[in-house]
């Protein structure tokens, strides 16, 4: 299916889709102790949409600016659409980048 004007939703709006039409299913596995454990789409959406809320009612809103600064990690996604999901921009960054300017 080719994307139009009328088709083009935003990434989180993508996610909310997909959660609510494989809730289920396994989007990422994340060592917690030594151990693998999955995490849903539904719990993946979830977690955003409650990181979203705590940016809101910290006082963010649309068209703001989100700094992101963490290693590659779930809960770092977790933060990214959480930001887009109220309209905010984020601009993600990993320790490690920093000490290389």
């Amino acid at each position: 299916m080719a994307l139009t004007t009328d088709t083009i939703a935003t990434v989180p709006a993508l996610l909310f889709q997909r959660a609510a039409a494989r809730g289920q299913e396994v989007i990422l596995r994340k060592k917690q102790r030594g151990i693998w454990m999955a995490v849903t789409w539904a719990e993946l959406a979830t977690r955003v949409r409650q990181v979203g809320m705590a940016l809101a009612a910290s006082g963010l809103a649309s068209g703001d600016v989100v700094g992101v600064l963490s290693n590659t990690r779930p809960e770092a996604v977790c933060a990214d659409l959480g930001a887009l999901s109220i309209g905010c921009s984020s601009a993600c960054l990993v320790p490690q980048d920093a000490a290389d300017q």
